[in-house]
């Protein structure tokens, strides 16, 4: 009944407004639901269950990036998703439809939805029939088969890493929360210096011990990427997503250099290449970041360093050298980022500094970019109290 009454103070306030709204509490305990749908009043849910038990919301679009995977790229084109997500409210005629919208700059995400609610056809033919129109309307008929194929491409290599998820995707808890994308990679966090470390420190969204903060793996008190089998199956997904995000980059710039005389085509096209591109860094950081982790996780710290490889023509301490490999590799990642803000800072979802925070990265993150660089290669013999280089 509390439940009820609480539910009802937000569909009379709306009612004094000349609205008829529906009002919805989640995560409310299994036991605690059951005992509330007997009283839920019409138009109140729990947990996404009525009186009578149905299921009641659907949501077409995003709601900021904590369910865009792509984050924090700022508006990646969703199309594909768009019109999936208004095939399965169109399938539910009894359900409430709820719209969220990452930005009122998400002008391509509205039109189309806009345009296409509620009139796309079954099944994936359905789907793509109106992508294609979309397209075509967007960039012409000529470019629109080109267009929607890069649209495909990019839901295609977001949706292979959906799986990783657990209370926040791992594009939100670790290259954000954990700030993956600006801390570097070093053998010793813990001794970093205040000044190499704070600057990212102090935007970790990290409730634990420090020593748990060092652990890049560690999202939110959670470990649930620690560890050879789930750097495995991170390894396997990226490998299996890249080629989708190559083969939409290569198309995307094909397009580029064919479109003339149609400048906020070429615009529209110029910022979702670089949006790809970004997103692109973003899953090479995660790999880098979750590799790099596992090799010191598997590293005794106590024991000193052995010439494991006495012979001229071997690498050494294999571990030694995937880690430079590992840190060679998100340098270049890294510069990249640099250089793809600098281009159009708006593909990047960032704030006004004072409005930074552990939920979003500031206006000065092109600052801290090169700050990890300068950390990572002033601390890249570390390594060397861990792991014996060869010929040394």
């Amino acid at each position: 009944k509390r439940i009820a009454r609480y539910l009802s103070i937000f569909q009379e306030g709306a009612a004094r407004t000349g609205i008829t709204a529906s009002a919805a509490v989640m995560h409310i305990d299994e036991k605690d639901m059951i005992s509330a749908l007997p009283d839920l009043l019409p138009g109140q849910s729990v947990n996404n269950r009525t009186a009578g038990s149905a299921s009641v919301s659907r949501t077409i679009g995003y709601s900021v990036d904590y369910s865009d995977h792509a984050t924090p790229v700022a508006l990646m084109p969703r199309m594909v998703a768009f019109a999936e997500q208004i095939q399965a409210a169109q399938e539910d005629p009894a359900c409430d439809v709820k719209f969220c919208f990452r930005s009122v700059n998400d002008d391509l995400g509205i039109s189309f939805i806009k345009q296409f609610y509620g009139k796309i056809g079954r099944g994936p033919a359905g789907r793509y029939n109106a992508v294609a129109e979309f397209a075509a309307k967007v960039a012409g008929d000529k470019y629109a088969d080109d267009l929607a194929e890069i649209w495909h491409l990019i839901d295609k290599s977001i949706s292979l890493f959906d799986y990783l998820e657990t209370g926040g995707h791992i594009f939100y808890l670790g290259s954000v929360h954990q700030r993956w994308l600006t801390r570097p990679l070093v053998a010793f966090p813990a001794e970093l210096k205040p000044e190499e470390k704070d600057y990212y420190r102090q935007y970790q969204f990290q409730a634990q011990s420090e020593a748990d903060a060092d652990n890049m793996c560690d999202l939110q008190g959670n470990c649930w990427l620690s560890g050879y089998g789930a750097a495995n199956l991170l390894t396997k997904t990226v490998g299996n997503a890249m080629p989708f995000i190559n083969k939409a980059v290569s198309l995307t710039e094909k397009l580029l250099a064919d479109v003339s005389g149609n400048d906020s085509v070429k615009q529209m096209l110029e910022q979702t290449l670089l949006k790809i591109r970004l997103y692109r860094c973003v899953v090479r950081n995660a790999f880098n970041v979750v590799n790099f982790q596992n090799i010191l996780d598997r590293t005794d710290y106590s024991v000193t360093p052995v010439d494991v490889s006495p012979c001229i023509g071997e690498q050494g301490d294999i571990r030694y050298f995937k880690v430079n490999q590992l840190m060679r590799n998100e340098v270049d990642n890294t510069l990249e980022i640099i250089s793809i803000i600098r281009k159009d800072p708006s593909v990047f979802r960032m704030v006004d500094i004072k409005y930074k925070s552990v939920i979003c990265y500031g206006e000065d993150i092109i600052d801290d970019l090169r700050k990890k660089i300068t950390i990572m290669e002033n601390h890249r013999r570390d390594f060397e109290r861990l792991y014996k280089s060869y010929n040394r």
